[in-house]
């Protein structure tokens, strides 16, 4: 469970990496609260 987390940390991490480079800081707020867009953009990014 602990490897699985760290996992999901670590995919979170990415995503913000990638929101913050393109000055998407809109959408960086809202993956923090709303795990449907976050998934989406997961699969839009290839994580």
């Amino acid at each position: 469970m602990e490897r699985g987390m760290e996992k999901g940390m670590e995919r979170f991490g990415k995503l913000t990496l990638f929101l913050l480079d393109s000055k998407r800081y809109d959408a960086l707020e809202k993956v923090s609260v709303d795990k449907e867009y976050r998934e989406q953009l997961f699969s839009e990014y290839g994580l």
